[in-house]
């Protein structure tokens, strides 16, 4: 083999090394219960439907991605400072592909399906919310500096109280 050839192959094994590395270190962490998310710039991937009476996942790194792969979070407030996904600790988050079933039976202004502050990507999920007592409750609330793409959601409410579907502020996008 030429010297030029040795070169090539190396550059090429190298080159290999570096992507296989660089999957490795994007791999999901599958998760299966309601949980602290505290790794930056991990991805978690939901393995089942959740349910909980408080805040299900309490993000608290940055760079967090949560691809609820299809599955559902039934949630039960029982605090108005709660959320089904809650973000108050993170920056940038990423949440995809989840349903979240959300019932407030306590009267408290302020759960939320998802609450994030500051920056924040909300794409491909379907968030129902039912106010079964007085106050508000929010679908999406969102608040704080930070650039927001909320996208491609279906949200809907109903009940007795008020049910604010989008709370946010800097919203980029905001569809159906």
């Amino acid at each position: 083999m030429t010297r030029t050839g040795r070169w090539v192959h190396g550059v090429a094994a190298a080159g290999l090394l570096l992507c296989i590395s660089a999957g490795a270190a994007h791999a999901a962490t599958d998760i299966s219960d309601c949980r602290q998310l505290s790794s930056a710039n991990s991805t978690y991937r939901l393995v089942a439907d959740l349910t909980s009476t408080g805040t299900c996942l309490d993000v608290r790194a940055d760079d967090v991605t949560i691809d609820g792969n299809g599955h559902t979070i039934t949630y039960t407030s029982d605090s108005s400072d709660q959320a089904a996904i809650y973000a108050r600790y993170a920056n940038s988050p990423v949440i995809h592909d989840v349903t979240i079933n959300m019932t407030n039976g306590v009267g408290d202004n302020g759960p939320a399906a998802i609450r994030s502050k500051g920056s924040v990507t909300i794409y491909n999920c379907t968030i129902n919310v039912v106010q079964n007592a007085n106050g508000t409750v929010w679908g999406i609330s969102s608040q704080g500096s930070g650039e927001r793409s909320i996208h491609h959601n279906a949200l809907r409410g109903s009940g007795d109280g008020s049910v604010v579907l989008i709370q946010a502020s800097g919203v980029s996008d905001t569809s159906k």
